[in-house]
């Protein structure tokens, strides 16, 4: 067994008990996401290549097998590896960042607690834990030389890693196949956003930019058309998509899970607005499934699965782990009149 699968799947086991006592305070959009859910594996291979299926049971689930085929895959696979670099080790400015973020969480959730139940006497012991640890490893932050800060320009990004094992990049969306167009509402949606380290979205990678920047005829130039042929097409094969008003790709995420990581069960917030989240498989892996609600899929390479409706808003969901690292690519939509007017 690979030492890194193992001690992912220690870490996992370790996070989910900080996780469980944070969301059981958390708005209603997250608070089932501490329940585990029974699930049924759904195969719904019978649908053919590149047709949507929507689960019977679990509304607002979508699946496409094969929506691209393996030759889009590969080509993708070399866009991100030509325009993402691997996060530098970072060190110990790393660890603090990270028990900022463990000492926010606790904090957020004692102070929603009754005071004095036992509940918040837990979550205040844990936070005054987490503090004397974030303290200490500032303490020898303070004696280093700080990092050079990270790469994130337009055509080049350098992986933003938003847990141990998991790693993040945002793509801005190209404006001729439906993404937001206007600096402004960009900026006034997609500012702050904690899973890419509140990069400023003027510094997020640009499928524009990346286009204008490759060879003709290359692979990561196709990886771009093929990026863009997903934003013009999904409106039309996906119908949970194309019942969205008038629907923009908000953005595009990419995302790097390491094998043994887990990404346990949530309900995605609320912002930024996102009507469906529509997620392609990238990854190499026999045995890399997903659930949401009740419904267990197994993604290959080039499927996808949508969430939309009570999907979305009502049904938790969570990545399983691997036995392979894995690549995924997410695309949100929302309407147009939605982003206008929020």
């Amino acid at each position: 067994m690979p030492a890194v699968y193992v001690r992912n799947r220690l870490r996992a086991a370790t996070v989910w008990g900080l996780e469980a006592l944070v969301r059981r305070s958390e708005p209603a959009y997250e608070r089932q996401a501490v329940l585990r859910v029974a699930a049924r594996p759904w195969d719904p291979a019978p649908c053919g290549a590149a047709n949507a299926v929507a689960h019977p049971d679990v509304g607002g689930l979508w699946f496409m097998r094969q929506a691209v085929p393996p030759a889009a895959v590969a080509a993708i696979r070399a866009l991100v590896e030509a325009a993402v670099s691997a996060p530098r080790n970072r060190g110990v400015h790393a660890q603090v960042e990270a028990a900022g973020r463990e000492v926010a969480a606790l904090l957020e959730a004692a102070s929603k607690q009754p005071a004095g139940s036992e509940a918040f006497i837990e979550a205040h012991e844990q936070a005054a834990e987490a503090m004397r640890r974030r303290d200490a490893l500032r303490a020898a932050a303070a004696q280093l030389p700080a990092p050079p800060p990270p790469k994130r320009t337009p055509r080049e990004w350098e992986w933003y890693e938003f847990e141990p094992g998991r790693w993040m990049a945002p793509m801005l969306a190209h404006p001729a196949d439906g993404g937001i167009a206007s600096l402004a509402a960009r900026r006034r949606h997609l500012s702050n956003f904690e899973v890419f380290g509140d990069a400023p979205v003027d510094e997020w990678l640009c499928l524009a930019s990346l286009q204008e920047g490759t060879a003709a005829g290359s692979a990561e130039r196709r990886g771009c058309e093929w990026l863009r042929w997903l934003q013009r097409e999904l409106p039309r094969r996906l119908p949970c998509v194309g019942a969205v008003d008038e629907p923009l790709a908000v953005f595009h995420q990419l995302q790097y899970l390491q094998r043994g990581c887990a990404i346990s069960a949530h309900v995605d917030a609320p912002t930024p607005p996102a009507d469906v989240v529509a997620t392609l498989s990238l990854g190499t892996g026999l045995h890399d499934t997903v659930r949401v609600g009740s419904a267990r899929v197994r993604l290959r390479p080039g499927d996808l699965y949508a969430i939309a409706g009570p999907a979305r808003w009502e049904e938790t969901h969570e990545v399983h782990p691997s036995t392979s690292d894995r690549l995924s690519l997410t695309v949100r939509f929302a309407s147009q009149s939605e982003l206008q007017n929020c």
